[in-house]
């Protein structure tokens, strides 16, 4: 049997061969036209992709690409006239809504602010700018969904504040925010609420912020971003919030979140080995968290630090990230064995009494 096998994957596949007709008529179903437009056609303006036709046409065909398998001449003819990417932005145009009927259906749904405690006719004034994306006449109203670290040499900024005395690190954290509604500006003074904000007092944390675009690798600061728009935020981290709502008024509620209901179950106790890199490890813990929202850093009475993870592979990575990237390598890092918490309870699990769907 793979005597066999190998016999035929090694025969060579000319366009008469048996099976080679339906991959012929194969390749015509859904064309068009005798040819596939070209992304760069020929000076002579003629097609560079024509179909085959005839049996000729796929012997030449196959000679010019210069496959000879089964394997080979399929992914030949697969890539050149039905290429993946082209496949999959056709299923997503036909399975998935319109960009109208997205942001009246979906929006809603997905981007939606807290309910107030009380409902007055701004914030729901607000709640409708940021349904139809309004970037004019609007409040302003922007979501900080995460925060990274990113290298000051990518950052273009000439006023960017020099490092300071204490921190040496040659990275800053941005966070990376959505503008919802309105125009947000460099320079401006915004609200910031934080997740837990429930809209019973009055104070909120105000500062100033710095907005820049994201240019590939490169963050280039901009006066303003309208609403729609990807955008990064620098100085935010002093909050140490792992998202942030922003806006000009304080009658704005925090964007309502999604519980994925991950909590973390592996913790471990780290320490410098050196002591004098504490402070060094404290900044670099306080990084992590913000970058990673399931990460999780508490600190006990007897002064350890409890670093949180999702499971084990989770925690090398985020030991890892921790001495490379958020304390930029400048140290090394000691963790204790996994610290198990034992509790007990009263309560009975669903169906407990019965034994035999339990």
């Amino acid at each position: 049997g793979n005597t066999s096998n190998k016999k035929t994957e090694n025969a060579k596949i000319l366009a008469s061969t048996s099976g080679m007709d339906r991959v012929l008529a194969a390749i015509q179903i859904g064309s068009t036209s005798p040819a596939v437009i070209s992304p760069q056609p020929n000076n002579n303006n003629h097609d560079d992709r024509p179909i085959p036709q005839t049996t000729d046409d796929m012997q030449r065909l196959i000679s010019r690409l210069g496959a000879s398998s089964e394997s080979s001449i399929v992914s030949a003819v697969l890539r050149r006239y039905r290429p993946l990417s082209v496949s999959v932005l056709d299923a997503v145009c036909e399975t998935g809504p319109s960009p109208a009927k997205a942001t009246l259906e979906l929006r809603p749904k997905v981007l939606a602010l807290q309910d107030p405690p009380h409902q007055n006719d701004d914030f729901d004034n607000m709640q409708q700018a940021v349904h139809q994306c309004n970037p004019e006449n609007a409040t302003v109203v922007a979501h900080v969904c995460k925060f990274a670290s990113i290298s000051r040499s990518a950052v273009t900024d000439p006023d960017l504040p020099p490092v300071s005395p204490d921190d040496q690190s040659s990275s800053i954290m941005m966070g990376i925010a959505r503008v919802l509604s309105g125009t947000l500006c460099t320079g401006d003074e915004y609200y910031m609420f934080g997740p837990r904000y429930n809209g019973s007092s009055d104070d909120v944390p105000k500062q100033k912020i710095r907005c820049y675009l994201l240019m590939g690798s490169s963050f280039v600061r901009v006066n303003s971003v309208p609403a729609g728009h990807i955008c990064a935020i620098y100085d935010l981290e002093k909050l140490q919030l792992k998202t942030v709502t922003l806006s000009n008024k304080i009658q704005c509620m925090p964007l309502r979140g999604f519980d994925f209901g991950l909590q973390p179950l592996v913790k471990v106790n780290v320490e410098p080995v050196n002591a004098s890199d504490t402070e060094t490890l404290e900044r670099g813990l306080l990084k992590l968290s913000l970058a990673d929202s399931s990460v999780e850093v508490t600190a006990t009475a007897k002064g350890e630090r409890i670093l949180a993870c999702l499971g084990e592979i989770h925690l090398e990575r985020s030991i890892l990230d921790l001495e490379t990237v958020y304390c930029d390598g400048n140290i090394k890092i000691r963790t204790s064995d996994p610290i198990t918490s034992f509790r007990e309870t009263t309560a009975w699990f669903p169906n407990e009494e019965d034994f035999d769907s339990f």
